[in-house]
């Protein structure tokens, strides 16, 4: 039963809702889309959540898009999503 309990504090749910899409700036052959999404995760005892920026571009089969925050930049210093934190359930 107690390794039970920090399991259960730590397991959640994620949901994501799309805030915004626009396009972007054109980059070599195509065009990009910027997306902002808002995510967020609740867990048993507390709740966060991110506004997450997203870059898109046209492959073959549709979209390719790659998160432009919560990464590390070429100097590798991270580039931080707005990020709050809130009571969970």
């Amino acid at each position: 039963m107690r390794t039970l309990v920090p399991l259960l504090l730590l397991s959640g749910c994620m949901s994501r809702q799309i805030l915004q899409v626009q396009d972007g700036p054109s980059q070599g052959a195509g065009q990009t889309t910027v997306l902002t999404t808002y995510d967020i995760k609740n867990y048993l005892v507390f709740g966060i959540s991110k506004q997450v920026y997203w870059e898109c571009s046209n492959s073959g089969s549709g979209l390719t898009c790659r998160q432009t925050c919560d990464i590390k930049d070429d100097q590798g210093d991270l580039l931080a999503c707005p990020t709050t934190y809130g009571g969970g359930l």
